[in-house]
C-alpha cells in the first residue's frame, strides 16, 4: 500500500501477531518489508528480510526482497571446511 505505508506496516504487523501460521504469511511479511522501504526506513526493512528468510526459507517472495533491499538469504547446509 504505498499510498499509505505507515497502515500496510500496522496491517502487516497485525497479522502477523494475530495469525503467525497463515498461509498468507510469507506475503504478509513481504509486504512490511515494502511499507518499510516505503517509508524509507532501510535499516528495519533489512532486519525484517533476515525475519522473512528465517520464517520462510525457499518463500515466494524472497526474489523481490533480495531485488528490493540486497539481503542475500543464508545458505542452507554445511559451509566450507
Amino acid at each position: 500500500m504505498r499510498s499509505d505505508p505507515r497502515r500496510a506496516e500496522s496491517l502487516a504487523r497485525e497479522a502477523r501477531a494475530r495469525f503467525p501460521n497463515s498461509p498468507h504469511a510469507d506475503e504478509w511479511d513481504a509486504l512490511l518489508v515494502d511499507s518499510l522501504v516505503n517509508q524509507e526506513r532501510i535499516g528495519a526493512a533489512r532486519s525484517e528480510t533476515y525475519y522473512y528468510y528465517d520464517r520462510h526459507p525457499g518463500g515466494a517472495f524472497a526474489a523481490h526482497l533480495f531485488a528490493l533491499t540486497g539481503v542475500h538469504p543464508t545458505p542452507v547446509g554445511p559451509g566450507p571446511r
